[in-house]
């Protein structure tokens, strides 16, 4: 039977016909061999050179992924190239980045939320110091494998502002690997020729949200009031009146506040976003608007935004938590998402569903509206 060419994938590979021979479109050498039965798809890497063929058995489809597989196969093609070959892989090499050098890319040329780009940053320059200077194609799924493992295990060090801290654990570990394996995946957008991520080769460990609300709205209330600070007391209550992100609201400026709604242009998913204001967040707001900053909650000397408020025992998550909660009650979950600007699942969602502002401000009253049935939102009149 003819061979057949196609660019290996988990799918390509199990639909294959028994007996049949899939060669990869990318690397030269890279295969699939299906069993006369069908029974066994081995993924193998040949190469001929001038003491003959060579062939690699890479593993099983099933037993290995073909992406790993293909990385190994991608590590023989180079050890064994000669001549031309070699010189263009040498060249490809050369003008693939470390992982400092596409971090820095990343950073800069993607459009991202301030809290998102100094996350990525940090996270990657305090848990993998010893690699910012690796080229990209030499940290292999060993390596990620490996490195996951010691960064699940907490232990006591200093972070990245110099403070003696707990670092790690299972979910600092998942984290580092998404940051790396972006950082991997943008490169290889522009260098076609770099292997497949090595974080593929590792498994996240799987994360549980809290799912931790404000239980008891009045002592609540009486946590709030009784913070000294003005700008604390107002970033509390309106936290829970918007259901803002942290890093949102604690960078919100005074330029992107309007009438009727306060303007975010880069939020998480890296998109502008619009949220209706109602009179209650504008009475919310009065105390910090009367102080002299360019920012609408300011630190203490009015120069920067706001760093770490009071606390008073639950976090700033846990009011947009509280916020959603409330809001789907009243509007359901789609429209409540549409107000915490998570990005729609749907074709549908992304492509076509474009509300203006005045369009969410019913919904915003319900929610509102919902929450004002249980919380005394603010006691500013």
């Amino acid at each position: 039977m003819k061979p057949i060419q196609k660019k290996l994938s988990e799918k390509v590979c199990r639909s294959a016909k028994p007996g049949t021979k899939v060669w990869d479109t990318e690397i030269r050498g890279f295969g699939c061999w299906v069993s006369a039965t069908g029974s066994k798809r081995t993924l193998y890497f040949q190469k001929t050179t001038h003491e003959g063929t060579k062939r690699f058995n890479l593993g099983q489809v099933g037993q290995v992924a073909v992406a790993d597989a293909r990385f190994d196969a991608g590590e023989l093609n180079q050890k064994y190239a000669t001549g031309v070959t070699a010189k263009r892989i040498n060249h490809q090499e050369q003008s693939i980045p470390s992982l400092e050098e596409g971090m820095v890319q990343y950073l800069t040329q993607r459009r991202l939320s301030s809290s998102n780009r100094n996350a990525t940053e940090g996270r990657l320059r305090l848990h993998l110091t010893d690699w910012m200077k690796l080229p990209l194609y030499q940290i292999t799924p060993d390596m990620c494998v490996a490195k996951h493992a010691a960064l699940s295990k907490k232990w006591e060090g200093v972070d990245t502002k110099g403070r003696q801290k707990m670092l790690g654990g299972e979910r600092v570990a998942n984290h580092v690997m998404m940051s790396l394996r972006t950082v991997h995946n943008f490169v290889r957008a522009r260098h076609p020729d770099l292997p497949a991520s090595p974080v593929l080769a590792v498994q996240m460990h799987e994360e549980q949200e809290s799912g931790v609300t404000i239980e008891d709205p009045g002592l609540w209330r009486q946590a709030v009031d009784e913070l000294q600070n003005p700008v604390h007391r107002s970033v509390y209550e309106f936290l829970l009146a918007t259901g803002l992100r942290r890093g949102e609201a604690f960078n919100l400026r005074r330029e992107h506040l309007y009438d009727d709604h306060l303007f975010l242009p880069v939020t998480k998913n890296g998109r502008s976003f619009k949220l209706p204001l109602l009179d209650i967040h504008h009475r919310i707001l009065s105390p910090t608007l009367q102080m002299e900053s360019e920012w609408v909650f300011p630190s203490k000397d009015h120069r920067k935004p706001l760093g770490n408020p009071a606390p008073i025992g639950w976090s700033a998550h846990t009011h947009r938590r509280t916020f959603g909660t409330y809001s789907a009650l009243a509007i359901g979950d789609d429209l409540t998402g549409r107000l915490l600007n998570h990005t729609s699942k749907s074709i549908t969602g992304k492509r076509y569903v474009k509300p203006k502002v005045e369009h969410m401000v019913p919904f915003m009253e319900q929610s509102i509206d919902s929450l004002q049935s249980e919380f005394l939102i603010t006691r500013n009149v």
